[in-house]
C-alpha cells in the first residue's frame, strides 16, 4: 500500500512517493487515503517510497556511520 504521511517528512519522501496530509487534520488524512486508493499509479508510488526509505533503516544508518570512523 502506498504511503500516506504527514508533511514534516519531506527530507526522505516527495510527491512522487507519498500522499501527504496535514498533521492533526483527520479530514485531510481521509483525503490522502482516498487519493491513494483512487490512484491507478499507487503501486508505482509505493515501489518508489520503499526504495527511497531503504537508506534510512537502522542498519543502513549504522553502516554509514561505521564507514566514516
Amino acid at each position: 500500500f502506498p504511503v500516506t504521511i504527514r508533511r514534516p517528512y519531506r527530507e526522505v519522501l516527495d510527491e512522487k512517493s507519498a500522499y501527504w496530509f496535514r498533521p492533526d487534520d483527520p479530514r485531510d488524512l481521509v483525503r490522502g487515503v482516498q487519493e491513494a486508493l483512487e490512484d491507478p499509479r499507487a503501486h508505482e508510488r509505493a515501489r518508489v517510497a520503499r526504495s527511497l526509505v531503504q537508506g534510512y533503516t537502522w542498519e543502513a544508518r549504522a553502516r554509514e556511520i561505521l564507514s566514516r570512523l
